[in-house]
């Protein structure tokens, strides 16, 4: 044998020698475009792991969008992360970028995972549409009424008004091979002394020792609720994921926990108790304890139409597979405490006003034998320009119409979907006595006809009153409209006024005293064309006229006006006219009705 050949023998013999010291024994590779690929693997032995990894970083990103890392599957805390700032190019390729690194490993469980994202660069570019048809040669209109990219790959969604002409920003740039490039890419992982038969794999599911609830893994369009008690106080540890948009101020997928006798949420997901949960900003994870008191409660999971555990539309957060929500002991607490029990299906509303559409109006008097506390339950549309609701709930006292509840932007929360979806879940306390629940929804974003995200539960748009803490079903009792009486302070009502009338109504004061008018009407500053006067019935002489300056917006159309005070009369005796135009009264507004259409008119009532 040559010298040369005995060289070479021995190089040959040293390689076989260190790749069986060190030999890959775990392998993810051939990756699919917007997937999440993940293997469980057990370390017999502490060891020093030799990482190799390809991914990709696109041109004009400082991020990777193809990347992988390591966890430790009985901690949940990351080992080791692909970070863009360790890779270096891959020579002759454009996007490909490769590490080596090295992670000391305990004995134990771990979980390998790679992402394999999208990898077209958001940067944007403004183009000028005139109108759908030359939009559609670009996007196709999705079933939910979003706009989407045509061609395969690109799953960008944007929002676009309708027909009308104007500029479209495109925020999705196409970077090219985005296939091809992802199945370039893998992650390998080798030990000096281990060999692929030493190590025992096994499929993660994120598993918590000791969970005494847990939902991981949820998709998209999920809504989990579980009941539970606490025989006594105690700490509970709450570990649950969120998606927040930066662009809203309300988690699009998040949790929450419910006292089933208040319906007070004694926990919920909000930016400021979550932290960052790696992988895309939007992901977020609380990780904490709460406190809580004996007794009955709910949790409630939901998720929305993107960006969940069957289909991420960004990277994951760092513990992709516990996506969803997990009760766990606190510090000291009683597991002989918690126990699971059935969620307490909703009883049939004492009065259902749900599934409203648009332009809906909405009213039912009932009758309350006792004082005491109903659940009402109440979804509508918040107009953050406007500030106040354009789909809204409320309750007034029957006869006098003072409102005893109604929706606000403080005791209203998100309802899922669009950020304009509020809702309330509360106990309202009601003296005995009656009262007429209202609804209304204006031109657009209601039951079945939504311009924007549908709420978690659709269904629900509206209200539902149902029994509270000590009432009955048969303590309420919904009356007939003929039923209701004004009350004693009521000196005349000319409401619910149509086009073209001219209405009027009597009163008596036998005293001087101040009289409370409440009056809408429509109007610019010009004058107004609906509205109400009061006038000396015997002279004929106006002493109180509704117009324009003593008036001010009244929600809904900006024609819209209210009169809200009080007018001082002599004794005598006074008429109370209100008249319309050939258009926008009620029922038939020609534009946005006011927050409360019914009472289009006047009403006048003693002073308080």
């Amino acid at each position: 044998m040559s010298k040369s050949l005995s060289m070479f023998a021995v190089a040959a013999a040293l390689l076989l020698a260190s790749a069986a010291a060190a030999g890959e024994f775990i392998r993810l590779d051939d990756y699919e475009m917007d997937s999440l690929h993940s293997i469980g693997f057990e370390m017999p032995r502490a060891a020093k792991v030799n990482i190799q990894a390809v991914g990709l970083r696109p041109r004009f990103s400082s991020e990777l969008t193809t990347y992988a890392w390591i966890l430790d599957a009985t901690t949940r805390e990351v080992v080791w992360t692909m970070l863009a700032e360790s890779t270096k190019r891959v020579g002759g390729k454009r996007n490909l970028r490769e590490c080596e690194a090295t992670v000391d490993l305990a004995p134990g469980r771990y979980e390998l995972h790679a992402y394999s994202g999208s990898h077209w660069n958001w940067g944007g570019r403004t183009i000028r549409i005139n109108g759908l048809k030359d939009i559609r040669k670009l996007v196709d209109k999705d079933a939910d009424g979003r706009w989407e990219w045509k061609g395969d790959d690109h799953d960008g969604h944007w929002k676009w008004n309708g027909d009308k002409d104007g500029d479209m920003h495109i925020d999705l740039r196409d970077d090219g091979n985005s296939k091809r490039e992802v199945r370039d890419c893998w992650v390998s992982l080798s030990a000096d002394g281990i060999a692929k038969n030493d190590v025992r794999t096994f499929e993660p599911n994120g598993a918590l020792a000791g969970a005494l609830l847990r939902h991981a893994g949820l998709g998209d369009e999920v809504i989990v609720r579980e009941a539970f008690t606490l025989d006594r106080p105690g700490s509970l540890r709450i570990y649950a994921f969120s998606e927040q948009p930066h662009d809203s101020r309300a988690p699009a997928d998040q949790g929450w926990i419910v006292n089933t006798r208040t319906r007070e949420r004694v926990w919920e997901m909000t930016e400021r108790n979550t932290r960052a949960a790696g992988g895309a900003e939007k992901n977020r994870v609380f990780d904490g304890e709460v406190q809580l008191e004996a007794g009955t409660y709910e949790l409630v999971y939901v998720t929305d139409d993107s960006h969940a555990a069957e289909a991420w539309n960004a990277p994951p957060p760092e513990d992709p597979l516990n996506w969803g929500v997990a009760v766990l002991p606190g510090k000291a607490f009683d597991v002989a405490s918690f126990h699971v029990t059935k969620v307490a299906a909703d009883a049939e509303p004492l009065l259902d006003m749900r599934r409203v559409r648009d332009d809906e109006y909405l009213e039912k008097p009932f009758r309350l034998a006792r004082a005491g506390s109903v659940r009402v339950v109440a979804l509508g549309e918040w107009n953050s320009g406007s500030d106040e609701f354009a789909d809204r709930a409320w309750i007034e006292k029957a006869g006098g119409g003072d409102v005893v509840w109604e929706m606000t932007d403080d005791n209203t929360v998100p309802a899922g979907g669009a950020e304009k979806n509020r809702m309330f879940d509360g106990i309202v306390e009601l003296a005995a006595g009656d009262y007429v629940a209202c609804y209304a929804t204006d031109d657009s974003h209601a039951y079945r006809s939504w311009n924007s995200g549908a709420p978690y539960e659709p269904a629900a748009w509206g209200m539902a009153l149902y029994p509270g803490p000590g009432v009955s079903a048969t303590d309420v009792k919904e009356i007939a409209a003929a039923q209701v009486r004004d009350s004693d302070d009521v000196l005349a009502r000319i409401q619910s006024v149509g086009n073209d009338q001219h209405r009027q109504a009597q009163f008596k004061l036998d005293k001087s005293q101040k009289v409370h008018v409440m009056a809408l009407g429509e109007g610019e500053r010009s004058g107004l064309v609906d509205y109400a006067w009061i006038e000396e019935a015997k002279s004929g002489d106006v002493v109180w006229e509704m117009t324009y300056r003593n008036s001010r917006a009244a929600g809904g159309a900006r024609k819209n006006r209210s009169f809200d005070g009080d007018v001082m009369l002599d004794a005598g005796t006074y008429e109370l006219h209100y008249e319309t135009d050939d258009s926008h009264a009620f029922p038939a507004f020609n534009a946005a009705a006011p927050r409360d259409p019914r009472r289009w008119g006047a009403v006048v009532t003693r002073a308080k």
